[in-house]
C-alpha cells in the first residue's frame, strides 16, 4: 500500500496558506530535504541531500517503484533532542536538525508497512502542522488538525508526546498502540482500528478543557477489539461540563455512524473521567461491545462542585463484567445515571463472571469470552455503591442468545443505605427483554428508592417484605382482554410502607392484563396509594377493557388499601370514576379486589366561537367550511378529535349545504345539515341586512359520532354596501291662472335611503317649456327663484342651495344642503316646490316639472349605489287672463277757425292691448 494514503492529510493548520507560503519563500534557500530514494529486501539504497523543491519543502521519503517486493517495511521518525531521525527497516538516516525542517512525507510505497511516530524528547512535541505534513515549526504551538489514514494491514504506533492545543486528531489503521500522550483542549480524538483491528491505549489521551465555562472534548476508541490497559488515562472533563467518551460503541449500540466493537476491555488500573470540574453537568461515557465487555477500571462524570448534575456511564455487552461502580456524584445537583445492557444478568453477592480465570481483572487484555450466551453476574454490592451515591440505575437485557432468554434475576439482597445528597432519591429500573425474578428484596433504610419492573413476567418470591422505600412501578406492554401472559407474580408477599406508591403503566398491545397470582398472594399497602400511568392507550371510541389486577384463582389475600391516584399522584380514583390519559378517557372499577379500566369515550365539547367565523358583503353569499368554523371555535375532545359541524337551526339569512357553491342544497335537518372536510356551508345574510349577524347555530361532532351539547350560533360579519336611494311623488299637473298665486306641484312625496344612517345629499330636477325668462319661478323652501341660466343662492327657511342652469328652453335645477338632508326634509321639499309666472302675457300652455334624480350619502364602496334616476313629472297649465286695453293721448285743445283747415284733436296716443295677439275690436 501507499503510505502516502496514511498520510493524506496529517494535519491542517488554521492559518491561511498565503501566509505559511510567504513565509517558506524567505527559507527557500537555507534547508535541505531528505529523500530515501527506494527501499529493496528491506535495505535502505540510498539517502542523498537535495535542494528545496519550490515552493514546498518536505523532508520526503520516497520509497519508490522497487520497493513493491512483496516483503513489509519500516519507518521509525523520531525526536531525539533538537534533531528529527528517520530509520527504515532498522538502518538510519542521516539525523536531520529540527530547524531546518518544514515538513515530512511519507510517499509511494506499496505492501505492508509499519510507522512508529516517537517524539519521546522530555518535552511536549508543539507542533504547528497543515496540509500533508507530519511535523512542522517545533518552536510554535497552533490550534491544528491531525488526520492520519492507514490501510487495515498497517500497524501504527504512538509514543511521546503531541499537544495540538485545540486541534482534533483522527488516525486509523489495521492496529494501533497508544504508548505516548495526545493532548488538545476540548478536542476531538478518533483512533479507529477498523472492521477487523485492534486499538490498545495503554498511554493518555487528554482533552480536558479548563476554561472558564467550556465543555471537555470528544475521545472515540473504536475497532473490533478496544482495549485499555496498564496505567491508561482519558480525560474529557471540562470546566463547563463533561464531554464525551465512546469505547468500543455510542450509546445502546445504536448509532450507525460509530463503529460497535466485538470486544471491550478496561483495566483495573485505568481512569475514563468525563467531568464537569465546576459548574455544569458531567458528560457520557460508554463502554459497549456487540459481545464481551470487561470494565474493572475507574469511570466518573460527576457534576461539577458548584452547579450542575451527574452524566451517564453506560457498560454494556451481550456478556458482561463490571468489577467496578462508576462516579455520576454531584456535589450541587442530582447524581447521574448507570447503564447496564447485557444479554441474560443475574445480580449476586459474588464476584462477577466472564473472565478466562473466573473473577477479577484478566489483565493485561483479555478480549476472548467463557462461552457463548454465558449469563452475566453482576454484583449487587456495585449496584448499591452506585444508588447509595444518588446515581441512577438501569439494567436492561436485550433479545435473549442461543441459551440465554433475556431475563433479569435478583439473587442478592440491593439495600440503599445512603442518599447521596439526592433529595430525589435514586431509581433502579430492571427492564428485560422476558421476564424479572425477585428472589431477594429490593429495599432502602435511607432516602427514596424507586423500583421500575419491566418484562413479559415479573415474579416476585420474596419470603418476606419485597420491596420499601419509594415508588414500584410495574410496566407492562399489555392489550384489552381478560386472559394473557404478562403477569405480576406474587409468591411471597409485598407489604408497602405509607410513603410507597404502586404504578401500573400499559404502554403497548403485546399482552393481555396484568395478573396478580402465585402461590402467597399477600400485597397490602398501609395507607399507600396506587398511581396508574399509561403511556400508550387505546383510540377514543374502542370500548377496550383493562383488567390491570385481576386476583382470580386459588384463595388470593390481596388488599389494595387505598384507590388508585391520576399519573401524578394528585387526585384519588374512585369507583367508577372518569379520567382522562393522553387524549383517551378511561373509567376505573374496583370489582371484588380486581381493578379494571375501560375505554370510555366522552362527547366533545363547544362552548363559545371566539369571534366571526366568516365576512361577506351585504345581500352577498359566502362560503363557511369546517376550518373556518374550528379556527373561531373552542371544540375539543379528550379521547377523540371532532371531524364535524351539525347545523341545528339558522337563525338568519338562508343556508346551504354541499360540497361547492353550484351542487349546495337547503339546509335539511338530519339529512343536509353537516359541515366537514367534505361539505360546507353556503350562507346569504337576509336582504339589507348588515352588521354582525347570528347565522345558524351548531353543535361539534367526533369521530366517534358523539356531539357536543348544547348548540352554539355562530355568526358572521355582514359589510354594509350602500343600495340606491328611492322617491315616489304624485305630480299634482296643476294650472297656472296668470296673475294667479303659485301652484303645487307634487304632494304625498316618499324617500327611502335604505340605509338608516344615509341622508339625502342631492336632488335635481328640470323644468322644460319656459317662454317668459325671469318671469318664470320655481318657489324652494319659500325662496322664489327665477329660472334664468346662473341663478344660484340659499334659501332662508331651510338652508337649501340651489343652482340653475338654462339650455333651450329648460331650466336644470340641483338642490343640495350643507351637512345633507333628512328624509322628512327632502320630502317635504318636493312636495313644497311650487311654479308661478310673474308674466301678464305667459306663453306657451305648458310647463313640465320632472324629478331626474335623487343621491344619499351612503357612498359607493364595495360596489354600493347612491343614486337613482328618476322621472317624476308634474305638467303646468298656463291659462292667461285678458287684461283690458289701456289708451292715452294727449289732447290738443285746438282752435278752429271759421272755414279753416280741420284741427287735430289727440296726440301722443298709446294703446296696449296687454296679450300680444289681441286687436282692437271698438273705440
Amino acid at each position: 500500500m501507499k503510505l502516502a494514503s496514511w498520510l493524506q492529510t496529517i494535519l491542517r493548520s488554521r492559518r491561511k496558506r498565503a501566509n505559511r507560503e510567504t513565509a517558506r519563500q524567505h527559507r527557500a534557500a537555507l534547508f535541505p530535504s531528505l529523500f530515501v530514494r527506494e527501499l529493496e529486501d528491506r535495505r535502505v539504497l540510498s539517502v542523498d541531500t537535495v535542494p528545496w523543491v519550490e515552493p514546498f519543502r518536505h523532508l520526503v521519503i520516497d520509497a519508490g517503484p522497487q520497493a513493491d517486493d512483496g516483503a513489509a517495511d519500516s519507518f521509525h521518525l523520531a525526536r531525539r533532542g533538537e534533531y528529527l531521525e528517520l530509520t527504515i527497516d532498522g538502518q538510519p538516516t542521516e539525523p536531520v536538525h529540527l530547524s531546518t525542517v518544514s515538513s515530512v512525507r511519507v510517499q509511494d510505497t506499496t505492501g505492508v508497512e509499519s510507522l512508529r511516530i516517537d517524539f519521546s524528547s522530555s518535552d511536549p512535541l508543539e507542533a504547528t502542522l497543515g496540509y500533508e505534513i507530519l511535523v512542522t515549526g517545533f518552536g510554535e504551538l497552533r490550534a491544528t488538525d491531525f488526520s492520519l489514514t492507514a490501510g487495515p494491514k498497517d500497524t501504527l504506533t504512538f509514543s511521546g508526546e503531541v499537544d495540538l492545543n485545540g486541534g482534533s486528531f483522527y488516525a486509523t489503521a489495521g492496529s494501533i498502540l497508544v504508548e505516548g500522550r495526545i493532548a488538545s483542549r476540548g478536542a476531538d480524538v478518533t483512533l479507529d482500528a477498523g472492521a477487523g483491528g485492534t486499538l490498545l491505549v495503554s498511554g493518555t489521551i487528554d482533552v480536558s478543557n479548563p476554561l472558564d465555562s467550556r465543555v471537555g472534548g470528544q475521545v472515540f476508541l473504536l475497532g473490533e477489539r478496544v482495549g485499555l490497559y496498564g496505567d491508561a488515562r482519558i480525560d474529557a472533563s471540562g470546566e463547563g461540563g463533561g464531554g464525551r467518551v465512546l469505547i468500543g460503541g455510542d450509546f445502546l449500540g445504536a448509532n450507525p455512524s460509530i463503529r460497535n466493537a466485538w470486544a471491550t476491555y478496561v483495566g483495573s488500573d485505568v481512569s475514563v473521567s468525563a467531568d464537569a470540574i465546576t459548574r455544569g453537568d458531567g458528560g457520557t461515557i460508554v463502554v459497549w461491545s456487540d459481545g464481551v465487555t470487561r470494565v474493572s477500571g475507574t469511570l466518573t462524570a460527576r457534576g461539577g462542585t458548584l452547579a450542575g448534575d451527574g452524566g451517564l456511564i453506560e457498560t454494556s455487552g451481550h456478556q458482561l463484567l463490571v468489577a467496578t461502580t462508576p462516579d455520576l456524584s454531584a456535589p450541587a445537583g442530582t447524581a447521574g445515571h448507570w447503564l447496564l445492557d447485557p444479554e441474560d444478568i443475574t445480580i449476586t453477592d459474588t464476584t462477577a463472571n466472564i473472565t478466562s480465570s473466573g473473577s477479577g481483572d484478566p489483565g493485561p487484555v483479555d478480549f476472548s469470552p467463557t462461552a457463548n450466551d454465558t449469563t452475566t453476574t453482576l454484583n449487587a454490592a456495585d449496584i448499591i455503591a452506585a444508588l447509595n451515591a444518588g446515581s441512577n440505575v438501569t439494567i436492561v437485557t436485550a433479545s435473549g442468545g442461543t441459551t440465554t432468554p433475556g431475563v433479569i434475576t435478583v439473587d442478592a439482597p440491593i439495600t440503599k443505605s445512603a442518599d447521596g445528597g439526592n433529595e430525589d432519591g435514586s431509581i433502579l429500573t430492571l427492564d428485560a427483554d422476558n421476564r424479572v425474578i425477585l428472589n431477594q428484596p429490593i429495599t432502602s433504610t435511607e432516602g427514596t428508592l424507586d423500583l421500575v419492573l419491566k418484562g413479559t413476567e415479573i415474579t416476585e418470591n420474596v419470603s418476606g417484605n419485597a420491596f420499601s422505600g419509594g415508588t414500584l412501578t410495574v410496566q407492562g406492554d399489555l392489550s384489552p382482554g381478560s386472559t394473557g401472559t404478562g403477569t405480576f407474580e406474587v409468591n411471597g408477599s409485598m407489604t408497602f410502607a405509607s410513603t410507597s406508591r404502586f404504578l401500573v403503566n400499559l404502554n403497548g398491545t403485546s399482552f393481555d392484563q396484568l395478573i396478580v397470582n402465585g402461590d402467597q398472594r399477600t400485597v397490602t399497602l398501609g395507607g399507600a396509594s396506587l398511581v396508574l400511568t399509561l403511556d400508550s392507550v387505546p383510540a377514543a371510541g374502542s370500548g377496550d377493557v383493562f383488567k390491570i389486577v385481576d386476583t382470580t384463582g386459588a384463595a388470593p389475600t390481596i388488599t389494595l388499601d387505598g384507590v388508585f391516584q391520576n399519573a401524578d399522584g394528585t387526585a384519588d380514583l374512585n369507583d367508577d370514576d372518569i379520567f382522562t390519559v393522553g387524549d383517551t378517557v378511561f373509567r376505573i372499577n374496583y370489582t371484588d379486589g380486581d381493578v379494571l379500566l375501560t375505554e370510555a369515550n366522552t362527547p366533545p365539547t363547544l362552548t363559545a366561537f371566539a369571534d366571526s367565523v366568516a365576512t361577506t358583503l351585504e345581500d352577498t353569499q359566502v362560503e363557511i367550511s369546517f376550518a373556518d368554523l374550528s379556527a373561531q371555535g373552542d371544540e375539543a375532545d379528550v379521547d377523540g378529535t371532532v371531524t364535524a359541524f351539525v347545523v341545528q337551526s339558522v337563525a338568519s339569512g338562508s343556508l346551504k349545504i354541499g360540497v361547492d357553491a353550484g351542487s349546495a342544497t337547503a339546509f335539511a335537518s338530519g339529512s343536509n345539515d353537516t359541515i366537514d372536510a367534505l361539505n360546507n356551508a353556503y350562507w346569504t345574510p337576509a336582504l339589507n341586512d348588515n352588521g354582525t349577524l347570528d347565522a345558524f347555530a351548531v353543535v361539534a361532532r367526533d369521530n366517534s359520532g358523539a356531539v357536543s351539547t348544547p348548540p352554539v350560533t355562530a355568526q358572521v360579519s355582514v359589510t354594509a354596501v350602500n343600495d340606491p336611494p328611492t322617491l315616489t311623488a304624485t305630480g299634482t299637473d296643476p294650472t297656472f291662472t296668470e296673475n294667479g298665486p303659485p301652484v303645487t306641484l307634487y304632494s304625498d312625496t316618499s324617500i327611502d335611503v335604505v340605509e338608516a344612517a344615509d341622508r339625502v345629499q342631492t336632488l335635481v330636477l328640470t323644468v322644460s317649456g319656459l317662454e317668459n325668462g325671469a318671469d318664470e319661478i320655481l318657489v324652494v323652501d319659500g325662496t322664489n327663484v327665477a329660472l334664468i341660466d346662473g341663478a344660484n343662492g340659499t334659501t332662508a327657511a331651510s338652508g337649501i342651495d340651489y343652482g340653475v342652469t338654462v339650455s333651450g328652453g329648460t331650466a336644470t335645477m340641483t338642490l343640495t344642503k350643507t351637512g345633507d338632508m333628512t328624509v322628512a326634509e327632502a320630502e317635504a321639499l318636493v312636495d313644497g316646490l311650487k311654479y308661478e309666472n310673474t308674466s301678464q302675457d305667459p306663453l306657451g300652455d305648458t310647463r313640465t316639472v320632472t324629478l331626474t334624480s335623487i343621491q344619499d350619502s351612503g357612498g359607493t364602496a364595495d360596489g354600493g349605489q347612491d343614486t337613482t334616476t328618476l322621472n317624476v313629472a308634474s305638467t303646468v297649465t298656463v291659462v292667461g287672463v285678458n287684461a283690458p286695453p289701456t289708451l292715452t293721448a294727449t289732447g290738443t285743445d285746438p282752435t278752429f277757425t271759421e272755414n279753416g283747415p280741420p284741427v287735430t284733436l289727440y296726440s301722443d296716443t298709446s294703446i296696449d292691448v296687454v296679450e300680444a295677439a289681441d286687436r282692437v275690436q271698438t273705440l
